[in-house]
């Protein structure tokens, strides 16, 4: 038990910014999945228990064990959080000159001939698109039709009702005032749907031209967290499965 604890957190540390090759979730996704069962290439024993009710949460009828393909990416979802809250440092502007010059992070593409590092960053980054959105402040640096800014996952996006705005009009379109600051209600519940205009006119704005803030919308601080708690799992097993080949 110990030896193989040591080697599975040793296995972590060395892939903790790289693509875990795996298997497919509906399959047996590592090799540790034998090794509960005490299966060996000579004595194949029964598993009692699929991979996924291994790996779900005990409060939800599993037993709490980490996937680690889902652990895996996790974490290289936080490395791509780091490029997306931290622009201004030394790695996301060496890597923005060399594959987004001109875009966001969330915008940026695979390139040509990208790095097995880049690759594994942008594998972290669709666990991103489950759950940040932007905190509005002044609403300036945010798109209304573009961007993620709604508390509504997964897609944090809003559902257009009838708009006489342009299609890339910032949020601050929607808001009223300089020091005292508030959301046009009328403007909102003409543009947007019953449900969504409930939403944006529930979203505090304060005072201050600030910049406008990715948010993680599953924690209370609004920053991203591996814990698999803070991240729903559904939407990451989906992301996370390798497309099966085609058979001709």
């Amino acid at each position: 038990m110990v030896c193989f604890l040591v080697a599975h957190s040793l296995d972590v540390y060395e892939k903790d910014e790289k693509v875990l090759d795996v298997a497919n979730d509906d399959e047996e996704p590592y090799y540790g999945i034998s090794y509960w069962w005490g299966s060996t290439t000579e004595n194949r024993k029964i598993h009692w228990a699929s991979w996924r009710t291994l790996t779900t949460s005990k409060p939800l009828g599993g037993l709490g064990f980490k996937d680690l393909r889902i652990f895996n990416l996790a974490i290289l979802g936080k490395q791509a959080w780091r490029l997306l809250t931290q622009p201004s440092s030394l790695l996301a502007r060496v890597l923005q000159a060399k594959y987004y010059p001109g875009n966001s992070f969330m915008e940026a593409k695979l390139g040509h001939r990208p790095s097995w590092t880049w690759r594994s960053i942008l594998e972290g980054r669709r666990i991103l698109f489950v759950g940040c959105r932007k905190q509005i402040f002044s609403g300036r640096n945010t798109r209304i039709w573009g961007d993620r800014w709604i508390p509504k996952p997964p897609t944090f996006t809003p559902s257009l009702r009838h708009s006489t705005l342009p299609r890339d009009a910032p949020v601050s379109s929607l808001i009223i005032g300089n020091s005292d600051r508030y959301w046009n209600a009328d403007l909102v519940r003409d543009t947007f749907t019953l449900d969504d205009a409930r939403l944006i006119l529930s979203l505090p704005l304060c005072a201050g031209n600030h910049n406008d803030r990715w948010v993680w919308h599953f924690t209370k601080n609004g920053k991203y967290s591996v814990k698999s708690r803070t991240i729903p799992l559904s939407p990451i097993r989906i992301a996370s499965r390798k497309p099966r080949p085609h058979l001709l």
